[in-house]
């Protein structure tokens, strides 16, 4: 008798908001109409439907490796050090700072991540130049190998046309994410020992 209820509340839904309306007799609400690209025999998820790379690639793994290196790598006068850099980074070609510190990297936004990836690389090379983390810690080599090659594959994968040499293209794209799995391999190794 409930389900004969739901079915006829469904009906007059759709009856009242118009045929075009797709209704699921059974549980009763509205379907979108992307359960109709399903039946499509020319629609296949895994081809047809873009991965989003700023959430799954840059800030997925990203994120990571920003909370792994801040925990793991970097000693507190370290952090310190990286902080008063990421507060006084200046370039003509790049104009936004954290306003965030990084002892509040738990609740970074999206857009405090972003600006992190991007300059991290270069930061932890000054440090490095700097001596303020030393050359021989090669535990930093680890992670910063995984920032400077996740910022290739991302910078590849953003690009937004291709217009000759598409293979070539496709084969940077390989090498880069091989390059890039083999050094969050390392990563990984090294986490497992801590």
């Amino acid at each position: 008798n409930v389900l004969l209820g739901k079915k006829c509340f469904a009906l007059r839904i759709a009856s009242y908001l118009g045929s075009s309306l797709l209704v699921d007799e059974q549980r009763g609400y509205k379907l979108t109409g992307g359960q109709e690209l399903l039946r499509l025999r020319s629609f296949d998820t895994m081809l047809d439907c873009p991965i989003e790379l700023l959430h799954t690639v840059m800030l997925g793994v990203g994120k990571e490796l920003v909370k792994d290196m801040l925990q793991h790598y970097l000693n507190p006068s370290q952090k310190e050090i990286l902080q008063s850099m990421l507060f006084s980074y200046n370039s003509k070609g790049f104009s936004r700072k954290l306003r965030s510190s990084l002892r509040l990297h738990g609740s970074f936004l999206g857009r405090d991540y972003k600006i992190l990836l991007q300059q991290i690389p270069l930061l932890l090379d000054e440090m490095i130049q700097n001596q303020h983390i030393p050359s021989t810690h090669t535990q930093i080599h680890i992670i910063k190998n995984c920032f400077n090659s996740l910022g290739r594959l991302i910078s590849l994968l953003y690009t937004s046309k291709i217009y000759t040499h598409f293979s070539f293209y496709i084969n940077m794209i390989t090498c880069e994410y091989r390059r890039f799995r083999q050094y969050t391999q390392q990563h990984d190794t090294y986490m497992r020992t801590l």
